[in-house]
């Protein structure tokens, strides 16, 4: 069951796992496709992760900031979370995990789907508001179809 501190996309994509895995990876490629995270800094060996994300349409215009994380759990193939806060809020206020998981459905077939869980009080109250909810969830949904295409166009 998804609360309202969730949001939960998913998409099935005809490549296999190996394919969609290694170009979610590219995080360099990220501002030629993705409009959810346009650009993402990823250390593995100390689990640091820079993330521009996107907060929502405020007065006609997409609206990111860079968020601080650590990486939570990395699987190779299977999932990469990673969690961290608003830098400028405390704590008790936003806390944010991305969880991406990458499903082999089929031996060409791939299920990406992407967890957001949120709390502390401005994220619930933020996420309260449907219509911020519903433009992060479109933007979340843009993602998984560009990746779709991404991986379906390669040899």
């Amino acid at each position: 069951m998804i609360s309202i501190n969730e949001l939960y996309t998913s998409i099935e994509i005809n490549a296999p796992v190996e394919t969609v895995w290694e170009e979610f990876m590219n995080f360099s490629e990220y501002p030629k496709w993705n409009p959810f995270l346009p650009k993402v800094n990823v250390d593995l060996t100390t689990g640091k992760v820079w993330e521009k994300v996107f907060l929502g349409n405020l007065f006609g215009k997409r609206r990111y900031s860079w968020l601080p994380m650590q990486i939570l759990n990395f699987d190779q193939q299977r999932e990469i979370s990673w969690c961290g806060r608003v830098p400028w809020i405390i704590a008790i206020w936003s806390y944010g995990y991305h969880i991406f998981y990458f499903e082999k459905i089929g031996p060409n077939l791939t299920r990406f789907s992407h967890r957001g869980v949120f709390s502390g009080i401005f994220m619930t109250l933020s996420l309260s508001i449907s219509k911020i909810k519903n433009n992060v969830k479109i933007v979340q949904e843009e993602m998984n179809k560009n990746l779709k295409e991404r991986c379906e166009r390669r040899p």
